[in-house]
């Protein structure tokens, strides 16, 4: 455990109010938390019922309180408040097809004990990282790279592949990191670990529907729909039990966010703008 614990403390930062961790045999994970859903309940590592699965996740998923609606009317009965036990309890009714369901930013684990089983997703767009390490005598993940570098397994060797995709565009391509043996859970993807073997499925991608030769175009329906759309992810987005701010850039987007969550939150809600003294294009005065 000390080594997890040494690991699971360089994401502090990143989760400052909690910290779980599961041992069991060869296998042990650990998880840092920023609570924003059930702060009092909302403890992770998270089990079923069975005590057989045990989920940690980095994120949050935004239509966790319809899911759960869904869940109950089926009579799926729940401890806590909490997003991460409505993914716990998806995975016992639809297994790994439960991805389907979220919408939301994920890193996700689920250990499944008696199958012996590591079950690893990322999110569809990728928001949340996911990084893994495997070789012929070990597997580790993690949502950072800094944990994982300091295993005393990881071999740690610059890609150079990696380094010049990085100065070409900004952005090392998935699955690549700018390390060699290190590589990034696909967007919109999971894997299996089992018996020192990866499964990778792909669960989600982008498809385009050419409308405009099915049908004549309609702008103002256009334009409802994507209002419906925007509006409805603000409300999702802000669902929280702590307080909710926005960044004002002095763009459109931002402020129409800002406007919307606004009209729909019963509180005050805080803005901020930020700047920084090399930037060229300074929005403080937009």
């Amino acid at each position: 455990k000390g080594l997890l614990n040494k690991m699971n403390q360089l994401m502090y930062s990143r989760g400052p109010d909690d910290e779980g961790y599961f041992l069991e045999s060869n296998f042990g994970m650990a998880m840092r938390r920023l609570s924003i859903i059930d702060l009092k309940y909302g403890s992770q590592p998270i089990y079923s019922k069975d005590k057989s699965k045990v989920l940690i996740f980095n994120g949050e998923i935004y239509n966790y309180v319809e899911l759960r609606e869904s869940l109950e009317k089926e009579g799926v009965s729940f401890r806590t408040n909490s997003d991460s036990e409505v993914i716990i309890e998806l995975f016992e009714k639809h297994g790994y097809e439960c991805l389907k369901y979220l919408n939301g930013m994920f890193a996700i684990c689920i250990w499944d004990s008696k199958n012996k089983n590591i079950f690893l997703a990322r999110d569809r767009l990728g928001i949340k990282p996911l990084f893994y390490y495997k070789d012929e005598n070990i597997f580790i993940f993690s949502s950072s790279l800094n944990s994982l570098k300091i295993h005393p397994s990881v071999k740690i060797k610059i890609n150079h592949r990696s380094l010049l995709s990085y100065f070409s565009s900004a952005y090392i391509h998935n699955p690549d990191t700018i390390y060699e043996n290190i590589h990034k859970i696909k967007p919109g993807h999971s894997i299996i670990f089992r018996n020192n073997e990866l499964i990778e499925k792909r669960y989600w991608k982008l498809n385009f529907h050419d409308n405009f030769n099915s049908k004549k175009f309609d702008y103002d329906e256009y334009i409802e729909k994507t209002k419906f759309l925007l509006n409805n992810s603000i409300k999702i987005n802000s669902r929280s039990d702590v307080k909710v701010g926005t960044f004002l850039s002095g763009g459109l987007d931002s402020s129409y966010i800002t406007k919307e969550l606004s009209s729909i939150s019963d509180k005050k809600i805080s803005t901020f703008t930020a700047y920084f003294p090399s930037k060229k294009n300074d929005e403080r005065e937009l």
